[in-house]
């Protein structure tokens, strides 16, 4: 049986996106994601916060492009899934060592940033009117 491999992940970027080409001039884009979470302790009534670290790769011209245009900025909330991949690599010392990340996928909607954009360099052109609010009736929403 075939298995499922899906990651995802939304927090926010630690650093600004690394670009970098493999020899055979392909773009390869780091992305590495802080993502924050709260937990509740019920015995002492206090919630304390929880920090895990995520690297994430993005291959070819949409993760160039994103980086050049600077929009992966460090502060940048984003959302992304794919695949989880560990490689390892033997160190300097001769050790094994493993590093973990999340292959993104190559779908627009395998990308998205959340929150607006944090980059000062970057001007999205104006929008000329918002979208009309959308009116659910209560009884037909799918939760609550």
């Amino acid at each position: 049986m075939a298995g499922l491999n899906v990651h995802f992940v939304m927090g926010n970027l630690t650093h600004d996106a690394e670009l970098r080409y493999t020899q055979t001039g392909t773009a390869v884009t780091t992305l590495r994601v802080a993502c924050n979470r709260r937990i509740f302790n019920s015995q002492t009534q206090q919630v304390t916060e929880s920090v895990e670290y995520v690297t994430g790769v993005l291959w070819g011209k949409r993760g160039e492009v994103m980086a050049k245009k600077n929009l992966l900025a460090k502060g940048q909330g984003i959302f992304f899934m794919g695949r989880q991949e560990t490689t390892s690599y033997e160190a300097q010392d001769g050790s094994r060592r493993y590093a973990t990340k999340t292959v993104i996928g190559r779908d627009d909607e395998d990308l998205q940033l959340i929150g607006g954009i944090k980059s000062a360099q970057t001007q999205l052109p104006p929008q000329d009117e918002a979208p009309p609010p959308v009116d659910f009736p209560e009884e037909e929403l799918p939760f609550g």
